[in-house]
């Protein structure tokens, strides 16, 4: 009577730590796609705007020194 006790805690374990561990690797993948790709796609966003900003700050710049240059000649 024992063995089958024994037979029937531990199956249930079996059970009980499968899903444990479904439930754990989910919890693991979950973390690394927030850590890992969210970042990556901010920070390609933010690349893009900084690099915006930088290309109007170039070109008003540019444009103010040929203002000057045109009319200083």
């Amino acid at each position: 009577a024992q063995y089958n006790i024994i037979d029937l805690i531990l199956t249930h374990l079996k059970l009980f730590f499968d899903n444990l561990s479904i439930q754990y690797i989910k919890m693991i993948k979950k973390i690394l796609y927030r850590a890992f790709y969210k970042k990556r796609s901010l920070n390609l966003d933010a690349r893009f705007w900084i690099q915006k900003i930088l290309l109007k700050k170039q070109s008003r710049s540019r444009l103010r020194r040929d203002l000057v240059i045109s009319l200083n000649s």
